[in-house]
């Protein structure tokens, strides 16, 4: 898995190659993204970060250098270099400003050659945002710490891919470890996005039988205290999770729903008696995350009073913020933001939402009971944000605009 930067950098016969792969791996690093796409078409070759959340395009490398690159990176990731009609996976590590880095490489064949992803993984602590800085308000915060606190029950972080819901659980699992060091915490992960301190991690593993709900079992009789299940993709491991979760274990998982209230009734679609899904279920966070206005270059954007009453903030509110912009820099890049904030719907299990569960309530009686409880909406978190100054109109419009129900009230 390890790789030397005094190998990537080695004078051979391939010096340029070498030196060019190098640089991306050491570029990306530095610009903070979170993946390097090198795309192969026709007559170019063109390299793309993540920046953000958002792709960008960084580079054109000679089409002449396509193979040798791909061979290089093959070398380094521990890949068969010559293997070009099958899809491949790997890691390698590099050490960069005294770091090192993890990178996670996947090589696919495309009519054009093969598509290179490679993924930066984090063994560093300081990238990892503690709990206060996600960008969860007070109640929301509160609500969670509860939850976290009961030390048992099941928490499910929703949303789509990209979402940040695993890092919003990494900060949860990292907040309880430096709260108390003397429980036990593991993992149960498709992949590792980064090393977490007092977590015994764990990568599942199909291809020789070692899956999800064999991994699950195995910790079912171990017994950690919290564990972390990467997802809830199907009604085993959904059901062993929540077995966990009722004998006495805190179970962090994620789930690809909608919203908060949207949970509830994709757990029952699945086949779980309500309840299980009643007694096991302690939390529900419901995500999407923006990009942060950079601080060097923050402005007053120029919008008007419509514009922004049509994100559903109201008359009153138009005179107590002033929308505000990146103008572009050198810090950010020139996008005008630098930096994510997450945008949230956090809903506790209430009394009244355990027996709405047990009724088999529908979601749209779930999310009116969760409004009348004081459960504020995702759209109306990344109004805050806005108001606050931390993100612009646009990202609101963006991440939330399928999440705005004209039936109810954003508050």
């Amino acid at each position: 898995m390890s790789e030397s930067k005094e190998l990537l950098v080695s004078p051979d016969t391939e010096g340029p190659v070498v030196r060019l792969v190098h640089l991306i791996l050491e570029d990306a690093y530095r610009k903070r993204a979170t993946e390097i796409f090198i795309e192969p078409y026709e007559k170019i070759l063109r390299v793309r970060y993540r920046l953000d959340g958002v792709l960008t395009e960084v580079m054109h490398p000679p089409k002449k250098l396509q193979a040798a690159m791909a061979a290089r990176l093959k070398v380094i990731g521990k890949l068969d270099i010559a293997e070009r009609r099958l899809p491949q996976d790997g890691l390698f590590s590099l050490s960069i400003e005294s770091t090192t880095v993890d990178f996670q490489i996947s090589m696919i064949p495309t009519r054009w050659g093969e598509t290179i992803l490679i993924r930066l993984l984090h063994r560093s602590r300081p990238w990892l945002p503690g709990l206060l800085e996600l960008g969860l308000s007070e109640k929301q915060l509160a609500d969670l710490l509860e939850a976290h606190q009961r030390r048992q029950g099941l928490v499910v972080a929703c949303g789509p891919t990209f979402a940040g819901k695993t890092t919003t659980l990494y900060s949860l699992l990292q907040h309880q470890y430096e709260e108390d060091p003397q429980r036990s915490f593991a993992t149960i992960e498709v992949a590792i996005h980064a090393y977490l301190e007092g977590v015994e991690q764990s990568v599942i593993h199909p291809d020789i039988g070692l899956n999800a709900s064999s991994m699950l079992r195995a910790h079912l009789n171990r017994r950690p205290d919290v564990l972390l299940v990467h997802e809830l993709r199907d009604f085993e491991v959904s059901t062993l999770a929540m077995q966990a979760a009722m004998q006495g274990m805190q179970v962090l998982t994620t789930l690809h729903t909608h919203d908060a209230a949207s949970t509830y009734t994709r757990l029952l679609n699945m086949g779980l008696e309500s309840y299980m899904v009643a007694d096991s279920l302690t939390c529900v966070i419901a995500q999407r995350v923006g990009r942060r206005i950079c601080a060097s270059c923050k402005e007053p954007a120029d919008e008007s009073d419509d514009s922004v009453l049509s994100v559903g903030i109201v008359p009153d509110e138009l005179n107590t913020f002033t929308p505000m912009k990146g103008r572009g820099c050198v810090d950010c890049l020139g996008s005008g933001y630098k930096g994510r904030v997450g945008f949230f719907e956090v809903l506790p299990v209430t009394s009244q939402i355990r027996e709405l569960i047990l009724r088999r309530a529908s979601t749209k009686d779930i999310r009116q009971a969760a409004r009348e409880e004081g459960v504020a909406s995702m759209r109306r978190s990344a109004l805050d944000a806005m108001k606050r100054g931390e993100t612009t109109l646009q990202e609101v419009v963006l991440h939330t605009q399928r999440n705005r129900d004209a039936s109810l009230p954003c508050s």
